[in-house]
């Protein structure tokens, strides 16, 4: 450890000891801790007040997914065992946002999952271990410990005791797993009552992945009223790489709701079936808002990735006229 980090982290844990929030400037000293660093740490937090310890832990959390140079996944490892709710909730989001993917978390979030008191808790614990479910379907993790995730994610969602938003949760980070049986629970999603439920189960749609299953309902959804329906519309459309969907997706570029513009930006970027799209993402980096620019600009990098001839007809779009450009 070099000499500018030891003096960050003693006059963070000096505020700790004095039960005091650390100066902001040096959290980031907590970055990849390990032996007695870690243990120091640990014992100092176990013994700060409680709103040192939930302020600290957001802070982290709030933090993680702007700053990939450092990882605090240790710190958040240790958090799940905080008797605080919030702090085990922020430590859930940074697990998240750091895309944990080491599989001796797998048997801590499940038993939040099923055991924590706090709802917020349980569903974040479900929404952290869909990193672990992609995990497995790469065959990165252990096939006892992926078949423990999906039972647990499973007998989650089909409590009809526990509240829906654990249920969704549970469903959207299960979908991977595909088959007919998950298949199933989608489409009694999609039919539920609560609004929330058929906006995860379009979700689920696009994780799931069968593209003939879920065309027509995603389709349908592309023309919803409601922006957040379209939104998962969208992102599943791109997903499930449905080159039906362009139109209706080239329409939403001028949507009224702007994460709607950015989904269907995006997954016109996947989808990348014609020079339309890219025309169209093209006028798009001159867009008034400076977020659509990024996203256009994003979702062109996916263009040329995607697109089979992507090269072949950038280099036409350089020589033919104007008018020859659609040949």
């Amino acid at each position: 450890m070099d000499e500018r980090k030891r003096e960050r982290l003693e006059r963070l844990w000096h505020a700790l000891e004095r039960g005091e929030m650390p100066y902001e400037g040096d959290i980031t000293a907590l970055s990849d801790l390990s032996g007695e660093a870690l243990a120091r740490t640990a014992r100092l937090w176990r013994e700060a007040p409680e709103q040192v310890r939930r302020h600290l832990a957001h802070q982290l959390a709030v933090i993680t997914p702007f700053t990939p140079e450092y990882s605090f996944l240790d710190l958040f490892r240790m958090m799940l065992d905080d008797p605080d709710p919030r702090v085990v909730e922020a430590a859930l989001r940074g697990l998240a946002d750091e895309e944990a993917d080491d599989y001796r978390l797998v048997e801590p979030l499940v038993k939040l999952l099923r055991g924590h008191t706090a709802e917020a808790v349980r569903a974040a614990a479900a929404r952290t271990l869909a990193y672990l479910m992609a995990m497995g379907l790469e065959g990165k993790l252990p096939e006892a410990r992926y078949h423990q995730a999906e039972e647990a994610l499973l007998a989650a969602h089909r409590d009809a005791g526990e509240s829906v938003e654990v249920r969704r949760r549970a469903l959207e980070a299960v979908a991977v797993a595909g088959g007919d049986v998950i298949a199933a629970l989608i489409e009694r999603a999609y039919r539920a009552e609560e609004p929330a439920m058929r906006i995860s189960a379009l979700y689920a749609m696009g994780a799931h992945g069968d593209k003939q299953r879920w065309q027509r309902p995603v389709m349908r959804a592309l023309y919803s009223s409601d922006p957040e329906v379209r939104y998962e519309a969208a992102v599943a459309s791109g997903k499930l790489d449905l080159d039906e969907a362009v139109p209706a997706l080239l329409d939403l570029t001028d949507d009224v709701d702007e994460e709607v513009r950015q989904a269907a930006i995006l997954a016109l970027g996947t989808i990348a079936s014609s020079e339309a799209i890219r025309e169209r993402l093209l006028t798009l980096l001159d867009d008034e808002s400076e977020v659509i620019r990024e996203v256009a600009e994003e979702a062109l990098a996916l263009f040329e990735t995607f697109h089979p001839d992507a090269e072949r007809l950038k280099r036409l779009a350089e020589w033919l006229p104007p008018d020859k450009e659609q040949g």
